[in-house]
Protein backbone atom coordinates (compact mmCIF):
# COMPACT_ATOMS: atom_id res chain seq x y z
CA UNK A 1 0.00 0.00 0.00
CA UNK A 2 1.55 3.04 -0.84
CA UNK A 3 1.90 5.94 1.62
CA UNK A 4 2.77 9.54 2.20
CA UNK A 5 5.29 10.35 4.88
CA UNK A 6 5.06 13.41 6.90
CA UNK A 7 6.65 16.14 5.33
CA UNK A 8 8.92 18.79 6.47
CA UNK A 9 6.74 21.34 5.00
CA UNK A 10 3.92 21.00 6.41
CA UNK A 11 3.98 24.41 8.06
CA UNK A 12 1.72 27.94 7.75
CA UNK A 13 3.42 28.87 4.39
CA UNK A 14 -0.04 28.89 2.32
CA UNK A 15 -4.04 29.09 3.02
CA UNK A 16 -5.91 26.84 3.12
CA UNK A 17 -3.71 24.36 5.16
CA UNK A 18 -6.20 21.17 4.44
CA UNK A 19 -3.57 19.52 2.27
CA UNK A 20 -0.81 20.20 4.66
CA UNK A 21 -2.49 18.99 7.77
CA UNK A 22 -3.63 15.91 5.55
CA UNK A 23 -0.19 14.93 4.59
CA UNK A 24 1.60 15.60 8.30
CA UNK A 25 -0.68 12.77 9.58
CA UNK A 26 -0.28 10.67 6.71
CA UNK A 27 -2.98 8.67 5.17
CA UNK A 28 -2.97 5.29 3.32
CA UNK A 29 -4.20 5.24 -0.54
CA UNK A 30 -5.50 2.23 -0.95
CA UNK A 31 -8.91 3.57 -1.65
CA UNK A 32 -10.52 0.52 -2.02
CA UNK A 33 -10.26 -0.38 1.83
CA UNK A 34 -10.83 3.05 2.43
CA UNK A 35 -14.82 2.62 3.66
CA UNK A 36 -16.16 4.43 7.21
CA UNK A 37 -19.07 2.69 8.51
CA UNK A 38 -20.55 5.24 10.22
CA UNK A 39 -24.72 5.83 9.28
CA UNK A 40 -24.21 9.58 9.54
CA UNK A 41 -22.08 9.21 6.11
CA UNK A 42 -25.08 7.46 4.30
CA UNK A 43 -27.53 9.67 5.53
CA UNK A 44 -29.44 12.21 3.21
CA UNK A 45 -30.04 15.59 4.56
CA UNK A 46 -33.41 16.90 4.42
CA UNK A 47 -33.23 20.01 1.77
CA UNK A 48 -33.38 23.32 3.38
CA UNK A 49 -32.61 26.90 1.43
CA UNK A 50 -29.72 28.20 1.10
CA UNK A 51 -29.83 30.85 3.17
CA UNK A 52 -30.35 28.13 6.05
CA UNK A 53 -27.22 26.70 5.47
CA UNK A 54 -25.53 29.89 4.92
CA UNK A 55 -26.57 30.84 8.68
CA UNK A 56 -26.04 27.12 9.56
CA UNK A 57 -22.48 27.12 8.38
CA UNK A 58 -21.49 30.65 10.09
CA UNK A 59 -22.69 29.77 13.23
CA UNK A 60 -20.96 26.42 13.60
CA UNK A 61 -17.42 28.13 12.65
CA UNK A 62 -18.34 30.85 14.84
CA UNK A 63 -18.40 28.20 17.44
CA UNK A 64 -15.40 26.16 16.36
CA UNK A 65 -13.74 29.83 16.16
CA UNK A 66 -13.48 28.87 20.28
CA UNK A 67 -12.58 25.41 19.92
CA UNK A 68 -10.06 24.38 22.70
CA UNK A 69 -8.10 22.79 20.02
CA UNK A 70 -5.90 25.29 18.10
CA UNK A 71 -5.75 24.32 14.44
CA UNK A 72 -9.55 24.17 14.32
CA UNK A 73 -9.67 27.75 15.36
CA UNK A 74 -7.18 28.43 12.42
CA UNK A 75 -9.52 26.67 10.06
CA UNK A 76 -12.58 28.21 11.49
CA UNK A 77 -11.58 31.15 11.32
CA UNK A 78 -10.01 31.17 7.42
CA UNK A 79 -13.79 29.91 6.80
CA UNK A 80 -15.34 33.31 7.98
CA UNK A 81 -13.08 34.69 5.77
CA UNK A 82 -15.67 35.03 2.87
CA UNK A 83 -18.55 36.99 4.99
CA UNK A 84 -16.21 39.93 5.56
CA UNK A 85 -17.56 42.35 8.42
CA UNK A 86 -19.40 39.83 9.56
CA UNK A 87 -16.12 37.48 10.74
CA UNK A 88 -14.11 40.50 12.22
CA UNK A 89 -14.84 39.75 15.33
CA UNK A 90 -13.35 35.75 15.20
CA UNK A 91 -10.33 37.57 13.06
CA UNK A 92 -9.75 39.61 15.95
CA UNK A 93 -9.92 37.47 18.85
CA UNK A 94 -7.43 35.02 16.09
CA UNK A 95 -4.81 37.86 15.82
CA UNK A 96 -4.34 37.91 19.90
CA UNK A 97 -4.59 34.09 20.13
CA UNK A 98 -2.15 32.62 22.17
CA UNK A 99 -1.28 30.16 19.71
CA UNK A 100 1.15 31.47 17.27
CA UNK A 101 -0.69 29.07 13.88
CA UNK A 102 -3.98 30.89 15.22
CA UNK A 103 -2.13 33.86 15.05
CA UNK A 104 -0.61 33.84 11.89
CA UNK A 105 -3.50 32.49 10.14
CA UNK A 106 -5.76 34.84 11.71
CA UNK A 107 -3.25 37.74 10.39
CA UNK A 108 -2.86 36.21 6.73
CA UNK A 109 -6.87 37.11 6.26
CA UNK A 110 -6.84 40.18 7.80
CA UNK A 111 -4.81 41.18 5.46
CA UNK A 112 -6.82 39.58 2.34
CA UNK A 113 -10.10 40.71 4.22
CA UNK A 114 -8.53 44.26 4.50
CA UNK A 115 -9.67 44.45 8.16
CA UNK A 116 -7.10 47.55 8.51
CA UNK A 117 -9.18 48.55 11.67
CA UNK A 118 -7.43 45.56 13.29
CA UNK A 119 -3.82 47.34 13.39
CA UNK A 120 -3.31 47.88 16.74
CA UNK A 121 -4.72 44.41 17.71
CA UNK A 122 -1.56 43.15 14.92
CA UNK A 123 1.45 45.61 15.39
CA UNK A 124 2.50 44.12 18.24
CA UNK A 125 3.30 40.89 16.79
CA UNK A 126 5.51 42.46 14.61
CA UNK A 127 8.34 41.82 17.90
CA UNK A 128 6.62 38.34 18.82
CA UNK A 129 9.49 35.78 19.06
CA UNK A 130 7.93 33.69 16.40
CA UNK A 131 9.34 34.87 13.02
CA UNK A 132 6.15 33.06 11.15
CA UNK A 133 3.91 35.24 12.99
CA UNK A 134 6.33 38.15 12.79
CA UNK A 135 5.68 37.77 8.73
CA UNK A 136 2.17 37.20 9.23
CA UNK A 137 1.97 40.78 10.79
CA UNK A 138 3.72 42.31 8.47
CA UNK A 139 1.67 41.05 6.01
CA UNK A 140 -1.33 42.27 7.22
CA UNK A 141 -0.10 45.32 7.89
CA UNK A 142 1.13 46.25 4.69
CA UNK A 143 -2.12 44.81 2.99
CA UNK A 144 -3.97 47.02 4.69
CA UNK A 145 -1.92 50.10 3.56
CA UNK A 146 -0.35 50.56 7.14
CA UNK A 147 3.38 51.93 7.86
CA UNK A 148 5.08 48.94 7.98
CA UNK A 149 8.64 48.02 7.58
CA UNK A 150 9.28 45.61 5.17
CA UNK A 151 12.86 44.68 5.03
CA UNK A 152 12.49 41.90 7.69
CA UNK A 153 10.38 40.06 4.87
CA UNK A 154 13.93 39.92 2.78
CA UNK A 155 15.83 39.14 5.44
CA UNK A 156 14.56 36.35 6.28
CA UNK A 157 13.69 34.95 2.54
CA UNK A 158 17.30 34.97 2.20
CA UNK A 159 19.05 33.96 4.83
CA UNK A 160 17.38 31.79 7.31
CA UNK A 161 17.99 28.42 7.60
CA UNK A 162 14.34 27.04 7.79
CA UNK A 163 13.39 26.63 4.46
CA UNK A 164 9.33 26.55 5.53
CA UNK A 165 10.26 29.96 7.10
CA UNK A 166 11.63 31.13 3.77
CA UNK A 167 8.55 29.72 1.80
CA UNK A 168 6.18 31.62 3.95
CA UNK A 169 7.94 34.87 3.31
CA UNK A 170 8.04 34.20 -0.44
CA UNK A 171 4.10 33.45 0.26
CA UNK A 172 3.59 37.20 1.52
CA UNK A 173 5.86 38.68 -0.95
CA UNK A 174 3.89 37.38 -3.70
CA UNK A 175 0.18 38.37 -1.98
CA UNK A 176 1.16 41.91 -1.19
CA UNK A 177 1.41 42.05 -4.99
CA UNK A 178 4.33 44.62 -5.64
CA UNK A 179 6.99 43.09 -8.95
CA UNK A 180 9.80 45.34 -7.17
CA UNK A 181 10.09 41.95 -4.83
CA UNK A 182 10.70 39.60 -8.35
CA UNK A 183 14.54 40.41 -8.46
CA UNK A 184 14.67 39.47 -4.36
CA UNK A 185 12.47 36.07 -5.17
CA UNK A 186 14.56 35.32 -8.01
CA UNK A 187 17.92 35.35 -6.04
CA UNK A 188 16.51 33.69 -2.76
CA UNK A 189 15.54 30.53 -5.45
CA UNK A 190 19.32 30.30 -6.21
CA UNK A 191 20.37 30.22 -3.02
CA UNK A 192 21.20 27.23 -1.18
CA UNK A 193 20.27 26.02 2.27
CA UNK A 194 23.23 23.68 4.35
CA UNK A 195 21.06 20.98 6.11
CA UNK A 196 17.56 21.58 4.63
CA UNK A 197 16.68 17.88 2.76
CA UNK A 198 15.65 17.58 0.09
CA UNK A 199 12.35 17.50 0.17
CA UNK A 200 12.12 20.85 2.16
CA UNK A 201 14.13 22.65 0.14
CA UNK A 202 12.15 21.33 -3.22
CA UNK A 203 9.04 22.83 -1.54
CA UNK A 204 10.40 26.27 -0.62
CA UNK A 205 11.51 26.28 -4.45
CA UNK A 206 7.94 25.06 -5.72
CA UNK A 207 6.69 28.27 -3.23
CA UNK A 208 8.94 30.63 -4.24
CA UNK A 209 8.11 29.87 -7.98
CA UNK A 210 4.41 30.62 -7.07
CA UNK A 211 5.35 33.67 -5.69
CA UNK A 212 6.71 34.93 -8.81
CA UNK A 213 4.09 33.77 -10.88
CA UNK A 214 1.83 35.84 -8.67
CA UNK A 215 4.02 38.98 -9.59
CA UNK A 216 3.72 38.10 -12.87
CA UNK A 217 7.00 36.24 -13.71
CA UNK A 218 5.99 32.87 -15.11
CA UNK A 219 9.70 31.36 -15.49
CA UNK A 220 9.51 28.90 -13.15
CA UNK A 221 5.84 27.55 -13.31
CA UNK A 222 7.41 24.85 -15.82
CA UNK A 223 9.48 23.37 -12.77
CA UNK A 224 6.14 23.26 -11.03
CA UNK A 225 4.29 21.16 -13.71
CA UNK A 226 7.05 18.90 -13.78
CA UNK A 227 7.00 18.39 -10.36
CA UNK A 228 3.70 16.45 -10.69
CA UNK A 229 5.39 13.61 -11.38
CA UNK A 230 7.74 12.78 -8.82
CA UNK A 231 10.65 9.75 -9.55
CA UNK A 232 10.93 8.65 -5.60
CA UNK A 233 7.74 7.68 -3.39
CA UNK A 234 8.73 10.23 -0.76
CA UNK A 235 8.42 12.87 -3.32
CA UNK A 236 4.54 12.48 -3.36
CA UNK A 237 3.79 15.07 -1.04
CA UNK A 238 5.68 17.14 -3.52
CA UNK A 239 3.34 16.06 -6.07
CA UNK A 240 0.59 17.22 -4.27
CA UNK A 241 2.10 20.82 -3.50
CA UNK A 242 2.33 21.35 -6.98
CA UNK A 243 -1.24 20.43 -7.53
CA UNK A 244 -2.04 23.03 -5.03
CA UNK A 245 -0.03 25.62 -6.73
CA UNK A 246 -1.45 24.76 -10.33
CA UNK A 247 -4.79 24.81 -8.91
CA UNK A 248 -4.12 28.49 -7.19
CA UNK A 249 -2.16 29.74 -10.35
CA UNK A 250 -5.26 28.97 -12.23
CA UNK A 251 -2.91 26.87 -14.84
CA UNK A 252 -4.71 25.42 -17.51
CA UNK A 253 -2.11 24.19 -19.52
CA UNK A 254 -1.35 21.84 -16.61
CA UNK A 255 -4.92 20.55 -16.86
CA UNK A 256 -4.16 17.42 -18.91
CA UNK A 257 -1.66 15.92 -16.78
CA UNK A 258 -4.00 16.91 -13.37
CA UNK A 259 -6.42 14.86 -15.35
CA UNK A 260 -4.32 11.97 -15.49
CA UNK A 261 -3.10 12.19 -11.74
CA UNK A 262 -6.83 11.65 -10.78
CA UNK A 263 -6.79 8.21 -12.78
CA UNK A 264 -2.90 7.40 -12.65
CA UNK A 265 -2.15 3.53 -11.11
CA UNK A 266 1.14 2.22 -10.28
CA UNK A 267 0.97 -1.72 -9.87
CA UNK A 268 -2.60 -1.55 -9.54
CA UNK A 269 -2.95 1.03 -7.33
CA UNK A 270 -3.98 4.52 -7.64
CA UNK A 271 -1.73 7.52 -6.26
CA UNK A 272 -2.81 8.33 -2.33
CA UNK A 273 -5.90 10.12 -1.72
CA UNK A 274 -3.96 13.73 -1.03
CA UNK A 275 -2.58 13.35 -4.47
CA UNK A 276 -5.65 12.57 -6.57
CA UNK A 277 -7.66 14.94 -4.02
CA UNK A 278 -5.25 18.14 -4.61
CA UNK A 279 -5.45 17.17 -8.42
CA UNK A 280 -9.09 17.32 -8.41
CA UNK A 281 -8.72 20.71 -6.53
CA UNK A 282 -6.78 22.12 -8.80
CA UNK A 283 -9.51 21.21 -11.68
CA UNK A 284 -11.82 22.74 -9.77
CA UNK A 285 -10.49 26.50 -8.74
CA UNK A 286 -9.78 26.22 -13.18
CA UNK A 287 -13.31 26.19 -13.17
CA UNK A 288 -13.07 22.23 -14.56
CA UNK A 289 -15.59 19.14 -13.43
CA UNK A 290 -13.15 16.36 -14.47
CA UNK A 291 -11.88 15.80 -10.65
CA UNK A 292 -15.31 15.85 -9.59
CA UNK A 293 -15.31 12.03 -9.11
CA UNK A 294 -12.51 11.82 -6.87
CA UNK A 295 -13.79 13.27 -4.23
CA UNK A 296 -17.33 11.14 -4.50
CA UNK A 297 -14.89 8.44 -4.18
CA UNK A 298 -13.27 9.14 -1.11
CA UNK A 299 -16.61 10.50 0.93
CA UNK A 300 -16.93 7.31 3.19
CA UNK A 301 -13.29 7.35 3.66
CA UNK A 302 -11.80 6.19 6.90
CA UNK A 303 -9.64 9.22 7.89
CA UNK A 304 -11.58 12.16 8.55
CA UNK A 305 -8.61 14.03 7.06
CA UNK A 306 -9.33 12.96 4.07
CA UNK A 307 -12.65 13.32 4.59
CA UNK A 308 -11.79 16.88 4.88
CA UNK A 309 -10.11 17.44 1.56
CA UNK A 310 -13.24 16.06 0.15
CA UNK A 311 -14.96 19.06 1.39
CA UNK A 312 -12.47 21.53 0.33
CA UNK A 313 -12.89 20.01 -3.44
CA UNK A 314 -16.60 19.97 -3.40
CA UNK A 315 -16.30 23.95 -2.11
CA UNK A 316 -14.47 24.53 -5.08
CA UNK A 317 -16.23 22.77 -7.83
CA UNK A 318 -18.82 24.27 -10.02
CA UNK A 319 -22.40 23.14 -10.83
CA UNK A 320 -23.74 19.77 -10.08
CA UNK A 321 -25.21 18.44 -6.09
CA UNK A 322 -21.71 19.17 -4.28
CA UNK A 323 -23.82 21.42 -1.98
CA UNK A 324 -25.86 19.34 -0.55
CA UNK A 325 -22.78 16.42 -0.48
CA UNK A 326 -21.43 19.67 1.64
CA UNK A 327 -24.76 19.42 3.93
CA UNK A 328 -24.28 15.77 4.67
CA UNK A 329 -20.92 16.16 5.92
CA UNK A 330 -22.19 19.45 8.34
CA UNK A 331 -23.38 15.78 10.15
CA UNK A 332 -19.97 13.85 10.01
CA UNK A 333 -18.65 12.40 13.35
CA UNK A 334 -15.53 14.54 12.95
CA UNK A 335 -15.54 18.25 14.03
CA UNK A 336 -12.56 18.58 11.13
CA UNK A 337 -14.98 17.64 8.42
CA UNK A 338 -17.55 19.15 9.67
CA UNK A 339 -15.70 22.93 9.83
CA UNK A 340 -14.20 22.13 6.50
CA UNK A 341 -17.80 21.54 4.62
CA UNK A 342 -18.93 24.81 6.44
CA UNK A 343 -16.26 26.12 4.91
CA UNK A 344 -16.46 24.97 1.56
CA UNK A 345 -20.27 26.22 1.97
CA UNK A 346 -19.57 29.72 2.48
CA UNK A 347 -17.35 29.49 -0.20
CA UNK A 348 -19.56 28.45 -2.76
CA UNK A 349 -22.79 30.37 -1.83
CA UNK A 350 -20.85 33.45 -1.48
CA UNK A 351 -19.37 33.34 -4.97
CA UNK A 352 -22.03 32.27 -6.10
CA UNK A 353 -23.84 35.56 -4.79
CA UNK A 354 -20.81 36.98 -6.46
CA UNK A 355 -21.49 35.41 -10.02
CA UNK A 356 -25.07 36.66 -9.80
CA UNK A 357 -23.95 40.13 -8.77
CA UNK A 358 -24.90 42.92 -11.69
CA UNK A 359 -22.63 43.26 -14.48
CA UNK A 360 -21.02 39.71 -14.11
CA UNK A 361 -22.10 36.37 -16.01
CA UNK A 362 -22.44 32.99 -14.57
Amino acid sequence: MMKMKTPEFAMLTTIPLAIALALSNGCAADAASATRTAATAEATPAVVSDAALRERAIALLEKASESDVPQRRANAIEGLSPIGERAKPYVRAGVVDDNPGVKSIAMLVAGRSGLGELAPFIRPSLKESSPFVRISAIYALAATKQDVDRTPLADLLLTDPNPALRAHAAFVLGELGDDSALPLLKQAAREGIARASVNAYQAMQLQIAEAMVALGDESGLQAVRAALFQSRPEGLELTALAAQILGRVDDEASAGNLIYLTAYEEQGRLMPPEVRLAAARALAQMGRREGWFVADEYLQHEDPLVRALVAHVYGETRGGDELRKLQTLLEDESEDVRIAAASGILQRLEKRLGERAPGNVD
